[in-house]
């Protein structure tokens, strides 16, 4: 699918711990998710932020 990323639900936990945001459902830590580079791009930078 173009302009969506998979990722495994153990990085998107990790990942959003990492942001500081609490998932809006419970994740599945050994299930893929798909997410849209967009939102992902946030997500990421969010986590930069808090970690530099």
């Amino acid at each position: 699918m173009k302009g969506i990323v998979e990722i495994t639900g153990n990085q998107l936990k990790c990942l959003l711990e990492l942001a500081g945001q609490q998932p809006v459902e419970s994740i599945d830590i050994t299930r893929d998710y798909e997410m849209e580079y967009g939102e992902l791009a946030v997500l990421l930078e969010a986590a930069y932020l808090r970690v530099s």
